[in-house]
């Protein structure tokens, strides 16, 4: 049976096409992934823009086109933080159905940050740690022990959602917007108290950032394995690439391939 999940985040939408056996097993056999920003300038306006709605329908009209030539048995059109806030989300969503056909599923925060943790979990032999799915408009964070989740955590701190508040017109921040910028993000953070107090715990990250970073690093250090699954950074690495990039002007981040 082939079954199809379509994923509306804040920046990036992505369609992955799962044959699924009478086991449960399943494995990918296609993907597609495009940038439409759904949610730029969502935190402004209040609502989706028309040019993001526009830029999303038609990326999902392609979709359709690829799950009709698949001739795929189910859909999961799922949607996060961006139709989840916004004032227009009913308006989208009767759109989206009728013009490509697609019922989206909005998740709630909790819903966002359990499934996320859960198809990471699957992957991974860990037994405790805190996790955290860092996208374009949330940040979700999951304690975990003994394979059981302790806490969940939603916060509005993606990375798209950041560069349109406090960045400039050209993607560069100045000195004072970007210490705006952390004061919000160490605001919401939880409180060390607040934390796992075990230092041996794992902290697991996943999401297009995470994932654009590592093999950012990966790179400049010229590491010999095109793999990022369970690929380990240090404190010390990630302060590094965050001096690197902060110093750069955004015509030249965009020069990095594996950031683009």
């Amino acid at each position: 049976m082939k079954v199809s999940v379509i994923d509306l985040g804040y920046n990036s939408l992505k369609l992955v096409n799962y044959e699924v056996n009478k086991d449960r097993t399943f494995a990918a056999y296609g993907q597609n992934s495009t940038l439409p920003r759904i949610g730029e300038g969502l935190d402004k306006a209040g609502v989706l823009e028309e040019q993001s709605i526009a830029r999303t329908l038609k990326a999902l009209k392609l979709f359709r086109d690829i799950v009709d030539l698949q001739r795929v048995n189910h859909v999961l059109p799922i949607a996060t933080s961006a139709v989840r806030e916004a004032g227009n989300k009913s308006l989208f969503l009767k759109r989206a159905l009728v013009e490509t056909g697609f019922a989206f599923k909005v998740l709630s925060e909790r819903e966002e940050a359990v499934y996320s943790y859960a198809g990471a979990r699957a992957a991974l032999n860990v037994e405790a740690g805190l996790f955290f799915d860092l996208g374009g408009g949330s940040l979700e964070m999951v304690h975990f022990e003994n394979s059981k989740i302790r806490k969940i955590l939603s916060l509005p701190l993606g990375g798209l959602r950041l560069t349109d508040l406090y960045a400039a017109g050209d993607g560069g921040f100045s000195k004072k917007n970007y210490a705006k910028m952390k004061k919000k993000i160490l605001g919401l953070l939880p409180a060390s108290e607040d934390l796992p107090s075990d230092k041996e715990l794992s902290l697991i990250g996943v999401g297009g950032t995470v994932r654009a970073l590592a093999r950012f690093e990966q790179i400049r250090d010229e590491y010999p394995i095109n793999k990022l699954h369970n690929y380990e950074m240090d404190r010390e690495t990630v302060d590094s690439i965050h001096q690197t990039l902060h110093k750069m002007r955004l015509k030249d981040i965009k020069k990095i391939t594996s950031i683009g």
